[in-house]
């Protein structure tokens, strides 16, 4: 006896089967943008702390030997220190392309005078400097 078509184990095969060769690329696209997010809140994070390492090392006299200092990215801005690029209003600066949290021009960059070199954070929380 001859057999025409396919079974339904052969369909729901080659359906499985499709269906996981699909789902490959999407995953693939939202790890790369979660890792393109990532890249560029880090490189917009870096510039922030170069502004602030700037700013005090212009400001040296603010700081005692080995000391450190919390400086408001508001005080960057004013001061041609970093230039806000993002779309924000006048109460924002930056937005964090991970969370899209937008950063508050008080938000404060902590700056490490050790050893006569500046070394600037940017804090997840608030700046202390104990």
């Amino acid at each position: 006896m001859k057999k025409n078509g396919f079974t339904l184990v052969e369909l729901l095969s080659v359906i499985a089967i499709l269906m996981v060769l699909a789902g490959l690329p999407k995953y693939g696209l939202s790890t790369s943008k979660n890792s393109s997010h990532n890249k560029q809140w880090e490189s917009k994070k870096a510039l922030v702390e170069s502004a602030a390492e700037r700013w005090a090392d212009d400001n040296r006299y603010k700081f005692a030997t080995d000391s450190c200092q919390c400086v408001k990215i508001d005080t960057l801005v004013k001061g041609n220190y970093f230039k806000i690029t993002d779309n924000v209003s006048d109460s924002y600066v930056l937005i964090n392309n991970v969370t899209d949290e937008k950063v508050s021009k008080n938000k404060e960059i902590k700056v490490v005078l050790e050893n006569d070199v500046f070394y600037a954070t940017y804090p997840d929380s608030t700046c202390s400097c104990s």
